[in-house]
């Protein structure tokens, strides 16, 4: 799934009962509640926009107690595991970048393809974890050969 949210919403397409037991809707999930349909049919009607903001506070509150779905939402960092044989910038991947992107920027370390072959051979091998958690931008100072790379740029203060 991957919807894209409305400037207003439209509960009707994903949660209306009628639509649970279609095909080729966004109802997918086949979700029925009663309460859900009545708060549909009069958020058409509402004019109030705190009243339509609440009826859809309600409506998600619902829903979302009945766990149709995981929620997968945006969030500001990318979790990645890999067998460490790759080298890569030094910031992984750029700040708004999808965690695919780092295809395009990393390569294979022959070095290190080496060493991991080794002690998957070798149990007695033991390899150090890379670092958990990477904050380019708190590691290095901010220099001009980090500001060629669109991505490189630290946060602006106050956005982490």
């Amino acid at each position: 799934m991957a919807w894209t949210g409305l400037i207003d919403p439209n509960p009707e397409t994903s949660w209306l009962s009628s639509l649970a037991d279609k095909k080729n809707n966004n109802n997918i999930t086949g979700f029925k509640d009663a309460r859900v349909d009545a708060i549909i049919r009069s958020y058409d009607r509402m004019f109030d926009l705190q009243a339509r903001v609440d009826a859809i506070r309600e409506l998600d509150g619902i829903v979302f107690k009945q766990y149709p779905y995981i929620l997968a939402w945006g969030l500001d960092n990318i979790r990645i595991i890999y067998w460490d044989k790759f080298g890569h910038p030094d910031w992984y991947v750029g700040r708004t970048a999808r965690a695919d992107s780092a295809l395009a920027t990393w390569w294979i370390d022959k070095k290190k393809e080496k060493r991991l072959e080794r002690a998957r051979r070798d149990p007695s091998i033991k390899l150090e974890p890379g670092p958990k958690v990477i904050r380019y931008w708190q590691q290095r100072p901010h220099d001009a050969k980090a500001s060629a790379i669109p991505d490189a740029q630290p946060p602006k203060a106050g956005n982490r």
